[in-house]
């Protein structure tokens, strides 16, 4: 009965903590390369790091945005390497593929292959969009390999940047 109790509320205390630490964090959105996407309504696949994803829903869940959790290195790694699937959604849908990255100047690291990441209270964070990557239908495998390289050298590249700025 504890367990079933628990269970059925573990959702909404997850969901209240999550809001309640928000409210503590400092956040910088570093938005310019994706407002011309949400200015015209394009489809875009974001894409960020499994072990950074946890206050994005929070941050960006009211743009109305449809989820499909397109965690490039997920579900169980290895960490920071992009796997395939990004490259053949975004070939489908023709949509670009955004990198994303956010990052905290302090914060918790859980015990997992990705070393997921929980902002502490009170962190000074930074959330930043990468330029959106074109990816063509090409049906070379030489292309795919490339893409694939590509949109992990810039979601590397994002995701430093924001780890950079929460250190200054």
């Amino acid at each position: 009965m504890a367990n079933a109790v628990v269970t059925a509320l573990a959702p909404s205390l997850g969901s209240g903590a999550l809001r309640l630490l928000a409210r503590t964090l400092r956040i910088r959105r570093e938005e310019k390369a994706t407002e011309p996407l949400w200015t015209s309504r394009t489809p875009a696949i974001y894409v960020v790091w499994h072990a950074r994803l946890l206050l994005l829903p929070y941050l960006y869940g009211h743009r109305g945005a449809r989820v499909l959790i397109v965690v490039p290195d997920g579900p169980r790694g290895p960490a920071e390497t992009v796997k395939p699937g990004v490259v053949a959604l975004a070939r489908m849908t023709g949509a670009p593929v955004v990198p994303l990255a956010f990052a905290a100047s302090a914060e918790w690291r859980a015990r997992s292959w990705d070393g997921f990441r929980i902002p502490k209270p009170f962190a000074r964070c930074v959330v930043r969009f990468g330029e959106p990557l074109r990816v063509t239908a090409s049906r070379e495998r030489g292309d795919y390999e490339a893409t694939r390289k590509e949109i992990e050298t810039a979601l590397h590249e994002v995701t430093w940047q924001v780890d950079e700025e929460v250190r200054r």
